[in-house]
């Protein structure tokens, strides 16, 4: 499947304008702030996000730790670097990756990062295994 197919789950630390953004592109968002949620773990997200098939997106790094020492089940996250704390600079990473739209099968991560004036990004399947370090 291509990353504009699957629906998806803003974790509380994105921003409501990238909220807004992503549904005007006509992604289906569940954001954990609109729906009362920001005192869910990242391991009740990350299961949340599972049972619904949606793919979170964050900007916490510990849904990396997690998912590569727990081995949860988990559709996919998006772990976007932090780099500022403007919309605007998110808005163009999103872009970035929208402009590549990889093909993925779940479970995958993807780590996305701003850098000047491109975009870099590391897509992988994370396959139940040994911790990564």
């Amino acid at each position: 499947m291509k990353i504009n197919e699957f629906p998806l789950l803003t974790n509380e630390n994105i921003d409501p304008d990238l909220v807004t953004y992503l549904r005007s592109k006509g992604f289906d968002v569940f954001d954990i702030k609109e729906s009362g949620m920001q005192a869910s773990t990242d391991e009740e997200i990350i299961r949340l996000g599972n049972q619904t098939g949606r793919v979170i997106i964050t900007e916490d790094r510990d849904f990396c730790q997690i998912i590569f020492t727990q081995n949860p089940e988990f559709t996919g996250v998006v772990y976007f670097r932090p780099g500022s704390f403007f919309s605007a600079y998110h808005i163009a990473t999103i872009d970035g990756l929208l402009a590549l739209n990889p093909d993925v099968q779940p479970p995958f991560f993807i780590t996305a990062e701003k850098q000047k004036n491109k975009i870099r990004l590391k897509v992988r399947n994370a396959m139940p295994g040994p911790s990564i370090h």
